[in-house]
């Protein structure tokens, strides 16, 4: 099967969370796929950006790796994994949130 990287973010203030109302008609936070070339913070951000109009920051939910690395990128919170049933292009979203 087909898999595609997408992300989600979520966008908290003051105890809340917003979320948008998606096409499918579910109520989701913010997010899409990740673009070629795009890391996943990269495109949680543009994503967030784009559904919201706001630009947003990430909050690491952890520490960095304790090991000199060239580059780190803060820890998803989760990665979902889903089964998208689309009829004709049956594939899988593996989503950092």
């Amino acid at each position: 099967m087909e898999r595609h990287f997408t992300v989600s973010g979520f966008l908290s203030h003051g105890g809340r969370t917003a979320l948008h109302w998606h096409r499918l008609g579910l109520w989701l936070p913010p997010g899409g796929h990740v673009q070629p070339n795009e890391d996943p913070i990269e495109a949680v951000l543009r994503e967030v950006e784009e559904e919201t109009g706001i630009v947003a920051a990430v909050v690491p939910t952890t520490r960095p790796y304790p090991h000199e690395l060239p580059r780190q990128l803060p820890a998803p919170a989760t990665i979902g994994v889903y089964d998208i049933e689309e009829p004709g292009n049956p594939h899988q979203h593996i989503d950092f949130v």
